[in-house]
């Protein structure tokens, strides 16, 4: 059984912008938490943006190998 190549590719690059999304969505909440809660433990807000910073960052270095440019990314919704 064969696969289509470029099927993969199309379904690897929905999955990666799917990712890069998700994940700037998460950092988005997680600095709207912690600068609307006084509460909020800094330290522990501060390290989980970090992780998601660094997984966006992992998945836009894995883009740019997928997409030709930025503008390629967008249009493949």
């Amino acid at each position: 059984m064969t696969s289509d190549p470029a099927a993969s590719v199309g379904t690897a690059k929905s999955q990666l912008r799917g990712r890069i999304i998700s994940t700037y969505q998460r950092a988005q909440r997680i600095i709207t938490a912690a600068a609307s809660s006084p509460s909020a433990n800094t330290h522990a807000a501060m390290i989980a943006y970090d992780k998601a910073r660094e997984h966006l960052r992992a998945a836009i270095l894995l883009a740019s190998r997928l997409f030709a440019d930025t503008d390629g990314l967008v249009k493949s919704a």
